[in-house]
């Protein structure tokens, strides 16, 4: 962090612990040999060590964050703050259906399972919310934070936006944490996804 000038190297990584599931880690690497950035999951030159590995995913289940500091702040080590949202079980649309067909001129109804939340609503961040994504073969996108209340409909105007053709829908269960600590604060969303491949029909 810093002026290009004049970087500070915040450590190495940023790693969570789950008791069962693995030590996922997210690595710092030196763009240019100088310039420390985190890379995402499928960017070209990830180390094998850093690539995430699903199986260490576990939801409605409890993390332990550790944050190396390197020359900026003391590593920290924080329990009690991280945690998955719940397994997402979508009754509607049938997104099991491939190339399921949706009409463009139509209302678009969503229903999921609620469960009852693992952990009390963060202060600063809120409940556990739905994030839902609809995109077209143009990559124009519908996009709706929903609270996780079981329903919720995109408008018939809304989808008409969107191009008729092969597209997609996401459908997430997100958790968003701020979490505050010596030397800064992080912010944390851990989500549960499932996607469904669309047809959208005039």
């Amino acid at each position: 962090m810093g002026d290009a000038a004049a970087w500070v190297e915040a450590g190495a990584a940023i790693k969570l612990v789950h008791a069962s599931a693995g030590e996922p880690l997210a690595c710092r690497i030196l763009a240019d040999g100088k310039y420390p950035v985190y890379l995402a999951s499928g960017a070209d030159g990830l180390p094998a060590e850093c690539a995430p590995d699903p199986a260490m995913w576990a939801p409605a289940s409890d993390y332990r964050l550790v944050l190396y500091g390197g020359d900026v702040f003391e590593d920290r080590v924080i329990d009690g703050r991280v945690s998955t949202p719940p397994a997402l079980v979508v009754s509607a649309p049938a997104l099991e259906v491939y190339d399921l067909a949706v009409p463009r001129d139509q209302a678009l109804s969503f229903e999921w399972q609620v469960e009852a939340a693992s952990e009390e609503p963060d202060a600063a961040a809120g409940a556990d919310r739905i994030v839902i994504q609809i995109w077209d073969q143009y990559d124009q996108l519908i996009s709706a934070h929903a609270a996780d209340d079981g329903a919720f409909t995109v408008p018939a105007p809304a989808m008409a936006t969107l191009s008729a053709g092969l597209g997609f829908i996401t459908i997430a269960r997100e958790r968003p944490r701020l979490i505050p600590f010596k030397g800064g604060a992080l912010q944390v969303i851990t989500r549960y996804q499932v996607w469904g491949y669309i047809d959208l029909v005039e």
